[in-house]
C-alpha cells in the first residue's frame, strides 16, 4: 500500500471551495467548532453494561464520547483534532456543560474521576490524525489504528482514575471501575467508525466536491 506524506482528511475534503470556505482558515474554523458540538452531543449519550456493576458506572460513565474522538481524529486529521479537543476541553472547564452526564468547570478537568480520560483524547486524537495524514484512514490498518488510539484514552485514564478512587477511598479496583465495563463497546464504536469512515470516503470521491489529494494549506 502506498503512504502519501500529506492526504486530505474527510472532513475537509468533503467541504466545498466556495464562499467562506475558500479562505482556510475560516474553514477550519469551521469544522472545528463543528466537531466540539458533535462530541459535547454525544457525551450525553450514555447506557449501561447489563454485567458491569453500577458502582463502576456511577464513577466512569459509559458514553458515546470516545466514539466521538476517534471520528474527529480520523475525520479532521491531527491539525485539526488537536485544537478541536483542546477548545471542546476548555469550554467545559469554564462552564458549559459539554462533559458527561451535563458536567462541566475545572473540578471536572482537573481533580474528577474522568480527568485522566478527558486528558486522554489529547494523544488518542494526534495519533488517529497522523494516521489519517498518511492515508490509513481507508485501508485495512484503519480498525487496529483507532483501536490503539482508544487505547491510548486508557493509558491516561486509569492512572487518574486509580489515584481518585485511592483518595477517596473507593472500594473498587481500577479495572473494574474504568476498564472492563467499557470493552464491549468500545469494540463496536470501533467497528462502526471502521465502516463508516470508508464508507464516507467512498460517497466523497463519488459525489463530493473534490477527490483526495495532498494537503497544501
Amino acid at each position: 500500500m502506498t503512504l502519501h506524506a500529506y492526504s486530505t482528511p474527510l472532513a475537509v475534503a468533503a467541504i466545498p471551495e466556495r464562499g467562506p470556505f475558500i479562505i482556510p482558515w475560516l474553514r477550519d474554523l469551521f469544522l472545528v467548532a463543528l466537531a466540539v458540538l458533535l462530541l459535547a452531543a454525544l457525551a450525553q449519550i450514555s447506557f449501561d453494561v447489563p454485567f458491569s456493576t453500577g458502582r463502576s458506572g456511577e464513577i466512569v460513565p459509559i458514553t458515546g464520547q470516545t466514539f466521538g474522538v476517534l471520528l474527529i481524529g480520523v475525520t479532521l486529521g491531527s491539525r485539526r483534532s488537536v485544537p478541536t479537543i483542546f477548545a471542546y476541553l476548555a469550554t467545559g472547564g469554564l462552564g458549559a456543560p459539554f462533559f458527561a452526564g451535563g458536567a462541566s468547570g475545572l473540578s471536572a478537568l482537573f481533580t474528577g474521576a474522568t480527568a485522566g480520560y478527558l486528558w486522554g483524547f489529547i494523544p488518542a486524537v494526534l495519533f488517529a490524525g497522523w494516521l489519517t495524514e498518511r492515508g490509513l484512514d481507508r485501508g485495512p490498518w484503519l480498525l487496529a489504528g483507532m483501536a490503539l488510539s482508544n487505547a491510548l484514552i486508557y493509558v491516561v485514564g486509569l492512572p487518574v482514575l486509580a489515584l481518585w478512587l485511592e483518595n477517596n477511598s473507593v472500594d473498587v479496583s481500577v479495572w473494574d471501575a474504568g476498564l472492563w465495563p467499557f470493552i464491549p463497546g468500545d469494540l463496536a464504536k470501533l467497528t462502526a467508525a471502521a465502516v463508516a469512515v470508508p464508507a464516507a470516503w467512498t460517497a466523497v470521491e463519488r459525489f463530493g466536491p473534490r477527490t483526495s489529494r495532498a494537503w497544501h494549506d
